[in-house]
């Protein structure tokens, strides 16, 4: 499947959120700007190899870096739950290109747009739901959008600097370990809403 050459994977999603590896700046389509307070969140169901009702928070940033001397732009809507100390989910629903330092990508306006899987896309938004088992983030399994096929719909209903509103659907794909008969893979369905402000660092 296509989501084998995902460009940033999870763990460097939570790492470059968390401030690691580059430079980066909170930002909207028109440059740099100061982080939004308020109510913010994300609300999904899932159906499939995971099942069930989802709630969390949500916000939206924008990221530039610069990974082994290739400067690139990355903007995305993050959403998670937790706050009371047990977390199941993580959503990360993002475009991300490397051509021309990055250029193109910022806070998408109002519209509907792919979920998949395209590099160097400033149209194409590629999802990756996390499910969190009871072990913990060691316990969770991966659920990525494809490049074969486009594989849902990001709707942006509201788009300013201080809040993007707007709906998803999308089927997303796992694999398990391979064996000698091929590899398995799981799919699972999400559809959900969200009203996301703008991430404060």
């Amino acid at each position: 499947m296509g989501h084998k050459t995902l460009v940033v994977p999870f763990l460097l999603i939570m790492l470059t959120a968390a401030g690691c590896g580059g430079s980066s700046s909170s930002s909207n389509n028109d440059g740099p700007g100061g982080g939004s307070g308020g109510e913010e969140g994300v609300t999904f169901t899932a159906s499939g190899a995971v099942t069930g009702q989802f709630n969390g928070m949500m916000d939206f940033h924008y990221m530039d870096f610069d990974d082994f001397g290739v400067d690139g732009a990355r903007w995305e809507l993050s959403g998670n739950d937790g706050s009371g100390g047990s977390q199941s989910f993580s959503l990360v629903i993002a475009i991300e290109s490397l051509d021309n330092g990055g250029a193109g990508i910022g806070r998408p306006p109002v519209g509907s747009y792919d979920i998949g899987f395209e590099i160097n896309s400033t149209e194409v938004f590629t999802t990756i739901f996390t499910h969190i088992g009871a072990g913990g983030v060691v316990n969770s399994t991966e659920y990525v959008s494809d490049s074969d096929t486009w594989t849902g719909t990001l709707t942006i209903t509201e788009s300013s600097s201080n809040v993007v509103k707007g709906t998803f659907s999308a089927n997303l794909f796992s694999e398990d370990f391979c064996t000698a008969e091929g590899c398995v893979g799981d799919s699972v369905n999400i559809n959900g809403e969200f009203t996301a402000h703008e991430r404060v660092f």
